[in-house]
């Protein structure tokens, strides 16, 4: 049996893939093995993806409403936009929960012309990488991209790893004449995947990739469930002018709306305590 993805292309319909999604989103295995036996009685041969993740996300609700919340993460990731900057911002934060140094930074030049950098981040000044799970002797400096796509589908391909691989070079040659910034290695971050051509040249050059589902194992979705790092865009109870009011605001994780005192982000916000209530309440159900 089969599925269609949203780019139009077959992909053969694994039922283990369903348990894991929902044991990643906080299922127990009992009921990550019931919704797998639902999905089944349902799912059909040329069924779109979309179509089946909406199914899951039904039958998740029936039988646990803050797991189905966690399983649309890929969703609320594609909700930050329509601009990349909040994106950015949250990058930042979570590279600052695994015990990086980052921040963004200005303008950086290059032996040719300046260059806008959207991150910069220093690993931890010990052995331990612990996004990269790798041994290192030494810190390390990044030149990270922000690559965020709000369309369902689309992935970073090719032309974001030639054009990331180029920027470095020209700050790396700047910096051998004593001029701006040195970097250690080139990291692309997404908030979906990256198409073969990409990995496969990211690999060739030592480029750094962080997206949907890559690494294997330990990919944006991973960090971020690992962390409970959820970006406010997940909450159900959050309509799209409260979003723009919080973003404004810069509020965008879970967490800031249950560490701020209620007060303060109605001060804040000018939110109605209703509102800010609901919000305050999914976001500790989904956390905790």
């Amino acid at each position: 049996m089969y599925v269609i993805k949203v780019s139009g292309k077959r992909a053969k319909f694994i039922p283990a893939k369903v348990r894991r999604t929902c044991l990643r989103a906080g299922a127990s295995p009992g009921l990550s093995d019931r919704i797998v036996k639902e999905v089944m009685r349902h799912v059909y041969n040329g069924m779109e993806t979309r179509e089946l993740l909406k199914l899951i996300l039904r039958l998740l609700e029936q039988k646990d409403p803050v797991v189905a919340t966690r399983y649309s993460l890929k969703k609320a990731m594609l909700s930050l936009g329509p601009a990349g900057f909040v994106f950015e911002e949250f990058i930042v934060s979570l590279l600052k929960a695994y015990g990086y140094q980052a921040w963004c930074p200005p303008l950086i030049q290059g032996t040719c012309v300046k260059h806008e950098v959207d991150i910069i981040a220093k690993s931890p000044h010990k052995k331990f990488d612990p996004i990269n799970e790798k041994e290192s002797s030494h810190s390390r400096t990044y030149m990270i991209e922000c690559k965020y796509h709000n369309t369902p589908g689309l992935r970073s391909g090719l032309k974001e790893t030639l054009y990331v691989w180029a920027r470095f070079l020209d700050i790396q040659d700047a910096w051998r004449q004593g001029i701006g910034q040195e970097f250690h290695r080139p990291w692309l971050i997404s908030n979906t995947k990256f198409s073969n051509s990409a990995i496969k040249y990211a690999q060739c050059k030592d480029l750094r990739l962080l997206g949907w589902q890559n690494p294997k194992g330990s990919g944006l979705e991973y960090l971020i469930e690992n962390k409970r790092f959820y970006p406010i865009t997940i909450l159900r109870s959050l309509d799209q002018a409260s979003k723009e009011i919080l973003f404004s605001k810069k509020i965008i994780l879970c967490q800031e709306l249950i560490s701020t005192k209620k007060e303060i982000l109605k001060q804040k916000t000018m939110l109605k305590e209703q509102k800010l209530t609901s919000l305050i309440n999914e976001a500790s159900s989904i956390i905790s």
